[in-house]
């Protein structure tokens, strides 16, 4: 390859680099989260996060898969001091082991005009811990569909709920509704719920 010739590939790469990033940042900011949905056996009927500060904590745009990079130029989502944004404790990583016969939630988080990016969500009322499966590609449509949102290359695992995550959404909140309750109001927890 001729010298005129690498400089050209370089130029073609950087710009191709340019118009990725450029390309995201525009995804990202067209795709905040708009609704979370909860549906689930025990649940009369799916609750539904509206309450935008609520929704502004948990977004899908961070994990593996995610150009978020931290000011020394490693993956932010591996810091445990950053969570902003996740539903799912990234630094944990997967969650090897965890209880059996929880009680099983769909969630689905509306982003933008897409359909929604669909996960399984599992709650130990014991310990207030839950625990988010990102479904594979190859196994549902809602796996081709997250896919298509964004990949995560990790597709196929259990992983961890964010802390965030367990205190706003899980424990309390899925606990009250599961028993019947009606969730209306800040008092009644610390997301506003709306059936």
């Amino acid at each position: 390859m001729t010298t005129n010739a690498r400089s050209m590939a370089r130029v073609a790469a950087v710009l191709f680099a340019v118009a990725a990033a450029a390309g995201s940042d525009l995804a990202f900011a067209k795709s905040e989260t708009v609704k979370i949905e909860i549906a689930g056996e025990t649940l009369a009927t799916p609750l539904a996060i509206t309450d935008k500060a609520v929704l502004s904590r948990f977004h899908i745009w961070n994990g593996p898969g995610a150009p978020v990079l931290d000011s020394r130029g490693r993956p932010a989502y591996l810091d445990p001091r950053n969570q902003e944004g996740m539903f799912i404790d990234w630094p944990k990583g997967e969650a090897m082991k965890r209880p059996d016969g929880l009680p099983r939630y769909q969630v689905t988080f509306h982003v933008g005009r897409a359909s929604g990016y669909v996960v399984s969500y599992e709650l130990d009322h014991a310990t207030g811990r839950g625990y988010f499966y990102l479904p594979r590609r190859s196994e549902s449509p809602e796996g081709r569909a997250n896919t298509s949102i964004i990949h995560h290359g990790v597709e196929g695992r259990w992983f961890h709920a964010s802390a965030a995550w367990d205190r706003l959404v899980g424990g309390e909140t899925l606990r009250h509704a599961d028993s019947g309750g009606s969730i209306r109001s800040r008092s009644q927890s610390r997301a506003v719920l709306y059936q």
